[in-house]
């Protein structure tokens, strides 16, 4: 009874000192920058003195200044910083973590920063065998996932709803997938910021200037510059199954609007049909039609979202016409000229670009507002919600969004519409499951408007 007391303390100590020294090293980090604080000014006077290229009047003076306190930063045996040099894996590796506390390392004998390696794979920086090539630069997506990983080791939270941040980076979505959360991480918490132009440019390397201050974000919250949260964040492009949208600052129930569009005649035949199948489960017409009427809202909200949520600066052709020819199958009608339909996205990306056309659009419906009108026809009732942020020919808007209302950029429209389409049909007596085919949209425009037109203020 005795012994198993004793091992009960043995086992309290052991845990209560393990846990002593987590906490001790995160700590010892803010002792030593509360102290790098009170004599930053005589610091940045040795530092001068220190790195013959740094100047008093350079951005990142500060920086360096907290980084070499903090034992990540030596410089060169030359007395120099290098501090416009692209940094490495090996010396990015090396500042982090004696940073984090692990300044005892010895220099490795194949490359001077191999303990430093090994450490950051000990401690989860890095994964095993993940960096071979030391002297190799590192992007900025490589960072992401140490900055994201040093704050996991210093058990500092994420932000949970990153995802909704991800419109702020223009080229978010061509961003290699492995390291999309790792960049939402780092940037949601002010760590590595975006470029003027919007985009995140992950495969794009830093200066040890701009890498010393990402490391010095990690342990100084002071240094960070956090994305600012908007209202509308939550309701960016293409969200089609929220519950809710933001239109110029106002939030409208798509419940609501289902109801008001509901209000219209409809005549829906696509419910007769599925009645007839019971009857006739062999019967491939009607399997053909109504697989596809079923199809259809999906089909239509990524045309529309492929189409009209647009921005000049990271629009990709490839992508629309990936996305976006399943939706068109026929020749096309724009600027009065019939387009075959990869002909029209070519032309549509061409004047996205050369218009530097920034676009937002919302299309509120659901499966019950299908309806057909003839056996080769359907449509789908809906209220599109749309604004133009930046156009600079605005004269063809009437061509893209096929009115001749006048629309003007910077304001929200929204109106009734029945997206008019047909079926690509095939009468081959073979399962639904090895079709191929998809509802075609033929039109869309003024023709087929159930309101008016209006702006949303």
């Amino acid at each position: 009874m005795e012994m198993k007391r004793y091992l009960s303390l043995i086992l309290v100590l052991v845990v209560l000192l393990s846990t002593a020294n987590v906490y001790a090293e995160g700590l010892d980090i803010n002792i030593n920058l509360n102290k790098v604080f009170e004599n930053l000014e005589n610091l940045i006077s040795k530092v001068l003195e220190k790195f013959k290229d740094i100047k008093q009047t350079d951005w990142f003076v500060d920086t360096v200044t907290k980084l070499v306190e903090l034992g990540g930063i030596n410089g060169y045996t030359d007395g120099t910083f290098k501090p416009d040099n692209t940094i490495t894996k090996a010396e990015f590796t090396k500042i982090l973590v004696s940073v984090l506390g692990h300044k005892d390392i010895s220099i490795g004998s194949d490359h001077w920063a191999d303990e430093y390696i090994v450490k950051a794979e000990e401690i989860n920086l890095i994964d095993q065998g993940e960096f071979n090539n030391l002297d190799e630069e590192i992007n900025r997506n490589e960072m992401a996932k140490m900055v994201s990983k040093a704050l996991d080791y210093l058990g500092e939270r994420h932000v949970e709803d990153r995802m909704e941040y991800k419109h702020q980076i223009l080229d978010f979505n061509s961003t290699d997938k492995a390291y999309q959360d790792y960049v939402l991480k780092a940037y949601t918490k002010g760590i590595i910021a975006g470029y003027p132009d919007g985009t995140f440019k992950g495969d794009k390397s830093l200066t040890r200037a701009e890498a010393s201050a990402v490391i010095m974000r990690i342990v100084d919250e002071k240094e960070r510059i956090v994305p600012e949260k908007t209202k509308e964040d939550k309701f960016f492009l293409g969200d089609y199954y929220d519950d809710v949208i933001m239109v110029a600052g106002k939030e409208i129930k798509k419940a609501d609007v289902i109801k008001e569009l509901k209000k219209y005649p409809i005549q829906n035949d696509l419910a007769q049909w599925e009645k007839d199948l019971e009857e006739d489960p062999t019967n491939y017409f009607l399997l053909y039609a109504v697989q596809i009427d079923k199809q259809l809202y999906g089909n239509v909200n990524q045309y529309m979202d492929t189409f009209f949520n647009r921005d000049y600066r990271n629009i990709d052709a490839n992508e629309v016409k990936e996305k976006g020819l399943y939706s068109i199958q026929n020749w096309w009608d724009y600027k009065d000229v019939r387009f075959a339909p990869e002909d029209f996205v070519d032309e549509w990306v061409k004047d996205t670009k050369e218009n530097k056309i920034i676009q937002k659009l919302y299309f509120v419906s659901d499966e019950s507002l299908i309806y057909t009108v003839d056996w080769d026809g359907w449509r789908l009732r809906g209220r599109l919600y749309f604004k133009y942020f930046n156009h600079e020919n605005p004269d063809n808007i009437k061509y893209e969004m096929n009115t001749t209302k006048d629309i003007q950029v910077g304001k929200w429209y929204s109106v009734d519409i029945d997206i008019y389409g047909s079926r690509i049909a095939t009468n081959a007596p073979i399962p639904i499951d090895k079709l191929v085919g998809y509802p075609s949209i033929e039109r869309y425009g003024e023709e087929y408007y159930i309101s008016n037109l209006k702006e949303v203020k």
